[in-house]
């Protein structure tokens, strides 16, 4: 088995995937963060699954990772789309360096994550660095905790925000920013009478959306997303 993995109905069979145990990486996480967090529930509880998540981690550890990235890559048919990570951060600024090199060497490739590493100075650089690579889109996650404690993304950052719910979204300051459509298409067919699974199964994954991974500019200068606590 790779240490990518294909994504899942929500993301899409288009979308591949990287990703660490969460909490254990994530130092700059908010505890909205880990109430909201994937690992905490669902399928990401099953041991299966937990025992993948520290092989990753180990192997992104390892002096071989980078190359052994880049080889399931170019094995890969055409051009793809990864999301490095679904869970887990970006630990450490040696961690961040690599797929630095990652990004670079697979430029047919295109590459979008979430962090809260931009609340640490000492990552900025690499994030910046990321932001201007052309095949790369790099998201501030931010919520209502840290905007309480004034902590505010670089502005040439596009922003992840996450409610406890629409009204919130509504009642907010979000001019600039769409709802998660997957997430919306799913709470539209729950009001009409749907039940959750069955809703579930008819939303519209983000191979479908692609908001996260085409340049901001492509969606008419909305430059940020909103998900909100399921």
């Amino acid at each position: 088995m790779g240490l990518l993995k294909k994504g899942n109905s929500k993301l899409g069979n288009k979308i591949w995937t990287f990703s660490i145990p969460a909490i254990e990486t994530c130092p700059k996480r908010s505890k909205m963060c880990e109430k909201a967090c994937y690992t905490m529930k669902g399928p990401s509880m099953f041991k299966n699954v937990r025992t993948s998540r520290d092989v990753s981690y180990d192997a992104s550890k390892s002096d071989t990772f980078i190359d052994d990235i880049c080889g399931e890559l170019s094995r890969k048919r055409g051009s793809v789309v990864v999301r490095i990570h679904v869970e887990g951060d970006f630990y450490s600024m040696d961690y961040i360096a690599k797929w630095v090199q990652i990004i670079e060497r697979n430029q047919n490739h295109k590459f979008f994550m979430f962090t809260r590493q931009w609340r640490d100075r000492n990552f900025i650089p690499f994030i910046q660095y990321i932001d201007g690579l052309p095949n790369a889109e790099i998201f501030a996650s931010t919520d209502e905790e840290i905007r309480e404690l004034s902590e505010v993304p670089p502005s040439w950052m596009r922003v992840a925000d996450i409610v406890n719910n629409w009204q919130e979204f509504e009642d907010g300051d979000y001019g600039s920013y769409i709802k998660c459509i997957n997430q919306k298409v799913k709470d539209r067919l729950v009001e009409k009478g749907m039940s959750p699974g069955e809703a579930s199964k008819k939303t519209i994954s983000c191979s479908q959306c692609t908001y996260c991974f085409k340049p901001a500019g492509t969606f008419k200068r909305k430059t940020g997303v909103v998900f909100h606590i399921h």
